[in-house]
């Protein structure tokens, strides 16, 4: 398998990027963000870290760019500080892992519903009322499931504005850290609404002819380059696509123009979709990819390659050359260590349908690595050798089964998770002592080596180390009343960094006992509170409380 999969696992230039690998991880719809607003969870922070390797590249999932372009429920957005502050963590965390992000921009176009837009019509190039009647179609809404609302078609003067929201999405996606964006124009969403002559009948410049069809999109496009420059900025489209009742006429000749006027760009990647998937299903059974191999010979740039790719089908369009890289959706959603499986030809895990749309953790964080499924240790971001390691083990076996809280809910085992690490970035990163005290009990017990007793010790440290300071956290996982966190101290003056093992028990709403140890120094020694380290009597001691 190894052998098979070279050409996969060969380094490939990606506008400024070098990149390791060509495994994309595709964009993956998947409702998980905080609501209401729309802002990226720590959930959602897990599950792009589990998914971030080194020299990879991540494709964010849709994010709506405006209020009027939502459609989906729990689907993150990119119009409010809120959320470019919740992106942040995210890339942040990716680029640790050594991978690369772009953000994917979204309007649903007539895709809507209106308990997703305000109580506003959901706009389309022009009216269709049989979209609104068809019974496939169906919009994700607070509500539930939903037939999508009647729509309106834009006036011209309304267009410009549009461009003016991508515009600033893309903006905001600088500011919250991205190396990119990709702009959405497949699967029936606002700019293919625009491409294609069975959703536009238009008869003003931005309909009829297919210049004029292409006009949108092409506006859109020079809107995210005059942010970005044309080498961070990518299209995604899909030609012959049928999802959301879509159709065109002459669907070659549409996309050989798409992608010979994106050309002029200098684009970081065109990303298409094969026509043998409609949305998330695969329709025609033993298809090539088509649509690349056509495209291939229009498009000068990088090509991703995407829709029902298997490991071997993936290696086999990038060896022949349609395709520079490969995005995998289902598996990377059932995989979080996809690219170290095609590599190595680890069984893959398979993927369950029913949680694709759900809003918890299950079917989206709870995807084992191949490490785990092989024997129950935990693959970490910033330290994957902690698999083989007895103490990590052991640790987060006693945090974790030993000591469950059979009455914590999900819910507050997120609270707890996130409050772990508003704590940490309060005390550690921004150095508010007044404001870190409402996270600390006055009570702290502290079982460390390295840390004086109480919470005075633990403040106190801090204050003696340089204001360059400054911690990331890697894995958290939240059991009960206890969280985990393994993350890196930097900058703090010595040659080395420091890799900490935390765990901490929640009481109240605050942090009132932890559990230190530093990665390397893990010994016999007596933390400085006389309080038991690490070893045969933690269990006992902590399920005593």
């Amino acid at each position: 398998m190894t052998t098979r999969t070279q050409n996969l696992f060969t380094p490939v230039q990606v506008g400024p990027f070098t990149l390791n690998h060509r495994v994309v991880m595709a964009p993956l719809t998947r409702s998980r963000s905080i609501q209401p607003g729309d802002i990226p969870s720590d959930l959602m922070l897990e599950y792009y870290t589990q998914r971030a390797s080194e020299g990879g590249l991540v494709i964010s999932e849709a994010t709506s760019i405006s209020i009027g372009g939502r459609g989906w429920f729990g689907a993150p957005g990119m119009y409010s500080d809120e959320q470019v502050a919740g992106w942040k963590k995210i890339t942040s965390a990716v680029h640790l892992k050594g991978a690369r992000m772009f953000s994917q921009l979204w309007h649903v176009g007539r895709s809507s519903h209106v308990s997703m837009t305000n109580g506003a019509a959901p706009v389309a190039p022009s009216i269709d009322p049989q979209y609104w009647l068809d019974s496939n179609p169906v919009i994700s809404t607070p509500g539930g499931w939903q037939k999508p609302s009647p729509h309106r078609a834009l006036d011209i003067s309304e267009i410009s504005g549009i461009v003016e929201d991508y515009r600033k999405a893309a903006e905001r996606a600088k500011a919250a850290g991205f190396d990119g964006v990709e702009l959405h124009a497949a699967n029936g969403y606002l700019p293919d609404e625009f491409l294609q002559d069975g959703s536009n009948k238009r008869t003003d410049a931005y309909g009829g002819s297919i210049q004029n069809r292409s006009r949108f999109l092409l506006e859109v496009v020079g809107a995210m380059v005059s942010v970005w420059g044309g080498n961070r900025v990518a299209v995604r489209i899909g030609p012959g696509g049928t999802w959301n009742h879509m159709s065109d006429s002459n669907s070659n000749a549409l996309f050989d123009y798409v992608a010979a006027q994106i050309n002029r760009f200098g684009l970081a990647y065109l990303h298409i979709i094969e026509p043998r998937v409609k949305g998330n299903v695969l329709i025609v059974e033993g298809q090539e990819p088509v649509a690349t191999e056509r495209l291939r010979k229009i498009f000068k740039g990088r090509i991703i390659a995407a829709g029902g790719f298997e490991p071997d089908t993936a290696e086999a369009v990038v060896e022949k050359g349609d395709a520079d890289l490969v995005a995998f959706g289902r598996h990377f959603l059932a995989n979080p260590d996809l690219p170290k499986r095609i590599k190595l030809g680890l069984p893959l895990n398979d993927y369950d349908r029913k949680t694709f749309y759900t809003f918890d953790f299950h079917g989206y964080t709870d995807y084992p690595f191949y490490e785990q499924q092989r024997d129950g240790s935990l693959s970490d971001p910033f330290c994957p050798q902690l698999g083989d390691s007895r103490f990590y083990f052991d640790s987060r076996l006693h945090a974790g089964a030993a000591c469950v809280s059979a009455n914590a809910s999900l819910r507050s085992e997120s609270k707890n998770r996130a409050l772990v690490l508003d704590a940490f970035d309060t005390l550690f990163n921004k150095r508010d002592y007044a404001a870190a005290e409402r996270y600390w009990s006055p009570n702290y017990i502290q079982h460390s080596a390295h840390i004086a007793p109480g919470r005075e010790g633990l403040f106190n440290l801090i204050k003696s180390l340089p204001p360059t300071l400054k911690y990331e956290p890697g894995t958290v996982v939240a059991d009960g009343d206890f969280v985990i966190v393994h993350g890196r101290f930097s900058d703090f003056g010595l040659p080395v960094n420091w890799i900490a093992a935390d765990i901490v028990r929640i009481k109240d709403g605050i942090l009132v006992e932890h559990w230190d140890v530093i990665q390397d120094e893990a010994t016999q020694e007596q933390s400085k509170s006389g309080q038991p380290m690490f070893g045969s009597t933690f269990a006992t001691y902590a399920s005593a409380r």
